[in-house]
């Protein structure tokens, strides 16, 4: 493989892992979105309302704001999760069979790493 293949290679590399680990952000504030909210965060929520002592109109606008970013941070989710996609499909034209192999491979072991860290967060 020649120099400018492989400095290519190499920033390409970079690209998928700086797009997965801004990936990874993101899915730890799916977190937040209400349906899937966690006793933990419900009784943050509650503390929060005691704390600045919210009335009823007050912490239904909280959540109302809340609610909308969420909605935006799974939006951003979105975009990232097709990035990252036509990102390794870029990657993957640039690349022979035995490293396509060695692709899947790589991409197996961050999914894991991801799935483990994500199941070792408390309140999941």
């Amino acid at each position: 493989m020649n120099p400018k293949t492989k400095t290519l290679l190499f920033i390409l590399v970079s690209f998928v892992l700086g797009v997965l680990v801004g990936g990874t952000a993101l899915r730890s504030w799916e977190s937040l979105r209400f349906e899937r909210r966690s006793e933990n965060q419900i009784d943050m929520m509650k503390a929060f309302a005691e704390r600045l002592r919210l009335n009823n109109a007050q912490i239904a606008q909280v959540d109302t704001i809340l609610e909308q970013r969420r909605r935006k941070f799974d939006q951003y989710r979105s975009a990232m999760l097709s990035v990252r996609d036509s990102t390794r499909q870029e990657i993957r034209r640039l690349l022979s069979p035995e490293q396509n192999t060695l692709f899947d491979e790589y991409l197996k072991e961050v999914k894991a790493r991801e799935e483990r860290r994500h199941a070792s967060r408390p309140g999941r």
